[in-house]
């Protein structure tokens, strides 16, 4: 099997500034997600980033931060003759959002996230 590699730069939707201490997922899909588990790594000064070795197939990265101001997530595709990806990831401004997930009989259900869209 080939392998690849994902790298780029994070960058501020607004101003096209680099973003620092962005932590960035690497979430593999499909029959991926059984052989390779997530990867994360944390964005420089510059906003650079780097997945390296990774099995060619379908990934989503995901962007987060502990102030939960910015949020983005974009999803890559690695096979042969695009093994190597180069990417901008552009971060909007967001807002946080606090919720508490109920079952139907109203108590509260243990989730491990949540996403919101707005269309």
């Amino acid at each position: 099997l080939g392998r690849g590699a994902i790298t780029g730069r994070v960058l501020a939707e607004e101003s096209d500034l680099p973003l620092a201490g962005i932590e960035l997922d690497c979430i593999p899909e499909g029959e991926m997600a059984v052989v390779f588990s997530n990867q994360t790594v944390e964005t420089d000064a510059e906003g650079r980033f780097a997945f390296e070795d990774l099995p060619l197939g379908s990934y989503t990265l995901r962007a987060r931060t502990e102030r939960v101001e910015r949020f983005g997530a974009r999803k890559v595709e690695l096979h042969p003759g695009a093994a190597q990806q180069q990417i901008e990831l552009r971060l909007a401004r967001g807002a946080a959002l606090e919720v508490e997930v109920r079952g139907v009989d109203g108590l509260p259900i243990e989730v491990q996230e949540v996403w919101a869209h707005t269309s």
